[in-house]
């Protein structure tokens, strides 16, 4: 089977910063189903094995991956995705509980019936194989002894040593680089697995929240390193490509992650938005004794700022807008109208306002009001110019006759509501 190869520098999340990231896409064995190129793999699970089967018509290359010992399936999630993205036919077998057992595992999985639901699940006789930690980098070691491995890589495992007559690949957080052991600095099992829950660790004492996206930054950065170069080193040696194998006498040996340079981002030159909010509010109110308070809150808002790295909303800043409200207190109406401030800081806003109202009832009020909301406050990208404000306010009106009010409720947008009443409606069946 023939492969073609592109190259490009992004990284596993879309960080540009990475070191290299391999696209591979199968030759003769096109797509089974032109219109599935979004998804081009099919995901089946045993007991003792998950199977990644390419969408392709003619059998593919295999790589079993043996994840470390106490681990899960998880752990091997990305390299798997990205292989069998890449017309690899992928096994990944669950650790046993008894490490001498681990290479029978391998080989069970090997001679194991291809799915029949998917031709990409039939296997050439080329097989490679990957080890995670200590676990699995001695399984496969083992494997090699029993039968002819196209290709062996291990990762993070500190006994990796070279196969005889077996093209080999260490990726080690430390040691010395060479062309056999790419050293990818500070690397730890945490940059291997997709889970990021045990990456998510508490904060050390007095840790800013800058200083841990920076440390979420650098996580990424040395999975996708990782990654890359699996990719590319499996695809030189098992996928055939004879072209990757000869490049790989270039390829680098180490791989430093940088943290971000956030001078650059303040640097950086803000942006123009417009956003609209219509938010429900549900409260009480000090009017008259303790009173309910229902109605909505129509913003519109003009800021100016600068997009957030990494993330799928826009970013911090500040804004200036206008304001106007239908609410029911204590089964009387009260509109109102003014102004308002919005101070944006990586997700969440305060958004103070000054402006008049009038009170319809039996007497007929009118005066100033002013308050704040606190809470998440972010325009997403995918939502064009809807702002999503989501928290509480605080108001308090001053009437002309000298009567003060109180107002505390929750402030949803419509639109958040209407998201979340979607998702609950589908988990719940509904």
């Amino acid at each position: 089977m023939r492969w073609l190869v592109a190259i490009a520098l992004v990284s596993l999340a879309g960080v540009a910063d990475a070191s290299v990231a391999i696209r591979i896409a199968p030759g003769p064995g096109a797509p089974r189903d032109p219109a599935r190129r979004d998804h081009p793999y099919s995901r089946f699970r045993d007991v003792a094995f998950e199977a990644y089967c390419p969408h392709t018509t003619d059998p593919n290359p295999v790589v079993v991956i043996a994840p470390d010992l106490g681990a899960r399936f998880e752990q091997a999630n990305v390299a798997a995705t990205q292989l069998a993205e890449a017309g690899l036919h992928v096994i990944v077998v669950a650790p046993p509980r008894e490490p001498a057992r681990y290479p029978d595992a391998l080989e069970q999985a090997l001679a194991s019936e291809p799915d029949a639901r998917e031709p990409g699940c039939q296997r050439t006789d080329v097989i490679g194989a990957i080890g995670i930690g200590a676990g699995g980098g001695a399984a496969v070691r083992a494997l090699a002894t029993r039968r002819p491995l196209a290709a062996v890589l291990t990762i993070l495992d500190e006994a990796a040593r070279d196969v005889p007559e077996t093209p080999t690949l260490a990726i080690a957080a430390t040691g010395t680089p060479s062309r056999t052991r790419f050293v990818v600095v500070d690397a730890t099992p945490c940059d291997v697995d997709s889970d990021p829950l045990p990456c998510r660790a508490p904060p050390p004492p007095g840790e800013t929240a800058e200083h841990a996206q920076d440390r979420w930054e650098l996580h990424r950065l040395r999975m996708a390193a990782i990654y890359a170069r699996t990719v590319a080193f499996v695809a030189a040696y098992v996928g055939g490509d004879d072209a990757l194998r000869d490049a790989s006498a270039a390829w680098e040996t180490q791989y430093v992650a940088t943290p971000p340079d956030h001078t650059a981002d303040r640097a950086r030159p803000k942006q123009n938005f417009v956003f609209l909010s219509v938010p429900g509010l549900l409260g009480g109110a000090s009017h008259d004794g303790a009173g309910l308070l229902t109605g909505l809150r129509g913003e519109l808002i003009f800021a100016r700022l600068v997009s957030e790295r990494s993330l799928h909303h826009v970013g911090r800043g500040h804004g200036l807008g206008i304001y106007g409200e239908l609410l029911r207190v204590d089964d009387e109406p009260v509109v109102g109208a003014g102004l308002t401030y919005a101070s944006y800081t990586s997700g969440i806003a305060l958004v103070p306002s000054v402006g008049v109202y009038r009170r319809s009832g039996e007497v007929v009020d009118r005066g100033i009001a002013a308050g704040a909301f606190l809470g998440f406050r972010h325009s997403f990208r995918d939502f064009d110019r809807i702002d999503l404000p989501i928290g509480f306010r605080v108001d308090t009106r001053f009437g002309r006759d000298g009567e003060r009010s109180v107002e505390v409720s929750a402030e949803i947008d419509l639109v958040a509501f209407a998201l979340v009443g979607s998702a609950l409606g589908w988990a719940l069946g509904l």
